[in-house]
């Protein structure tokens, strides 16, 4: 199959969200397509049918499982397909009538359209598909949210609010598309990413297939990504059953066994996980204190932190230089990247004070600021035009830009927002900043040095890496909504902290030898 990506820019692929189905692929998802849905009368449709070849690809398993089928007129009257792109529609035609030639067929009917199968208008096209189709298939258009033009982006939240929250990438609506072209009872075959099965975007989506299908089976290696390095997705293949039944099954499907896929909510996340996985998590969850119940917190949000932060942590005559400019130390705090593998020690300006009535940080009023620290003051307003360029929470220009984790103080253990065998690091120092990671903050310091342990574990990659969304270079999210579940605990006895770290975890979370080693080789 020509791979006429050669022919768009990259800007186009981007925008438009082109990504061509290799032929493996395909073949996978065709694979996944029932044999009741492999004969002459089935209604087929891929509503993003970019160059056609998840078309040929069931072309070529219908006439592997009937090889006496009437191709032109299978493919004239029941085989059909959408794109917005003209050349895709082009491209995916010349495709067809290639395929159909070199199987004796000289001439037939192509159901393409140019059209937007989420926005269809064309009242011919509508009365031909919609409610018509027993089999959908399709790998639809990896367009993130923040690259769907506003205006386009509010008409599919209109149309498409059973399954739109927040800002929704644009394969999500195709799920619901696909349930409204077909019949009573038919199936859909997609391969989407995978960020569905988790996200907070994806809560409406996962309660509408469990209302609106009787067997949703998800097929995912989770970490692979199956379009190559260049789509930096991670995919789910997903197929969706509709008949006339009450019964609702979930799985998780691996080359050698299917697993239910067990949920809390209609909106919890779908962990693809084995039974073995699934005992192993439980005990992780269940043992001790999730830590949602503790003290996590975010660090600050500058906007510009190139302008407040100073990489040094030597004053010169109570005075940091920072472009060439001396910055008053008092106005000034220690500050750290918690999402760095190596722990520096840097400071920041903070021009903020206590305020004794407020109990809190106070923004430093201008004519104090001017007056106390005139060259931290005269720096920051050289900068004055960035400064302004923020979507800021104050009205102060030299604020930073979010209030967040102005009032974090005391012992902490930082924690960064991605990882795999993570880092933490240990502060006792009551006024330090940080940005870019979370901090678990506890005047118990032994249970600092325990979940510091806990973390550094291979017990804890483990988790990262059955129940959290992976990045590029093996790296996993730890956002709040991942580490919530986690549980540890919150009272102990000390000695556990002179136990190696093998005995510490397999101690305290009840992992016998047997699923110690399975975990050491799952993180391998």
């Amino acid at each position: 199959m020509l791979n006429i990506s050669y022919f768009f820019n990259k800007e186009d692929l981007s925008t438009k969200g082109i990504v061509f189905t290799p032929q493996n692929v395909a073949n996978e998802l065709i694979n996944i397509v029932d044999s009741k849905y492999l004969h002459a009368h089935a209604k087929v449709l891929d509503p993003a049918v970019g160059s056609g070849g998840l078309l040929i690809a069931y072309l070529d398993k219908l006439l592997e499982s009937d090889p006496t089928i009437d191709l032109q007129k299978f493919v004239s009257n029941n085989l059909y397909g959408i794109d917005t792109v003209p050349e895709n529609v082009l491209a995916a035609k010349c495709a067809l009538l290639i395929f159909l030639e070199l199987h004796g067929v000289d001439s037939a009917d192509i159901n393409l359209y140019e059209a937007d199968s989420l926005m269809l208008t064309d009242s011919n096209i509508r009365k031909q598909l919609i409610g018509k189709m027993d089999l959908i298939i399709g790998n639809p258009p990896y367009v993130r949210a923040k690259k769907i033009p506003k205006i386009y982006r509010l008409q599919l939240r209109e149309k498409w609010a059973s399954v739109i929250s927040g800002m929704t990438d644009l394969y999500i609506p195709f799920f619901a598309l696909g349930n409204q072209m077909l019949k009573e009872v038919g199936q859909i075959v997609y391969i989407t990413p995978n960020s569905y099965l988790s996200s907070v975007n994806g809560r409406k989506l996962r309660k509408y297939l469990l209302t609106n299908f009787n067997e949703i089976n998800v097929y995912s290696s989770k970490a692979e990504q199956k379009f190559g390095k260049k789509i930096m997705t991670y995919s789910a293949i997903t197929s969706l059953y509709k008949y006339r039944s009450k019964e609702i099954k979930l799985n998780y499907i691996t080359s050698d066994e299917k697993n239910k896929i067990i949920i809390n909510s209609e909106e919890s996340p779908w962990r693809l996980l084995n039974k073995r996985d699934s005992t192993i998590i439980y005990k992780l969850e269940n043992a001790f204190t999730n830590l949602s119940e503790l003290n996590l917190k975010n660090g600050i949000a500058t906007q510009r932190n190139d302008i407040y932060i100073i990489d040094s942590t030597s004053p010169i005559n109570n005075f940091y230089i920072k472009d060439n400019s001396k910055i008053e130390k008092n106005i000034t705090r220690p500050f750290v990247f918690p999402n760095k593998s190596t722990f520096k020690r840097l400071r920041i300006i903070f021009p903020y004070k206590w305020d004794p009535i407020a109990h809190k940080n106070v923004v430093i009023p201008e004519e104090e600021f001017k007056n106390s620290y005139p060259n931290a003051y005269r720096y920051l307003l050289s900068k004055k035009e960035e400064l302004l360029k923020r979507a800021s929470d104050s009205n102060t220009w030299y604020a930073y830009g979010r209030s967040q984790g102005l009032q974090n103080q005391g012992p902490r253990l930082y924690i960064p927002y991605m990882g795999y065998k993570v880092h933490t690091f240990l502060s006792l120092s009551d006024k330090e900043l940080f940005a870019a990671g979370y901090a678990i903050f506890s005047k118990n310091i032994e249970l600092l040095k325990l979940i510091k342990r806990i973390f550094e574990s291979p017990i804890f990659t483990f988790y990262l890496l059955k129940v959290s969304k992976p990045y590029s270079s093996n790296y996993y999210s730890m956002s709040k909504n991942i580490l919530k579940n986690f549980s540890v605990p919150t009272s102990f006895d000390s000695t556990l902290l002179t136990m190696s770290s093998s005995e510490l975890v397999r101690s305290l979370y009840n992992i016998s030898e047997s699923d110690y080693e399975y975990i050491m080789r799952s993180i391998e």
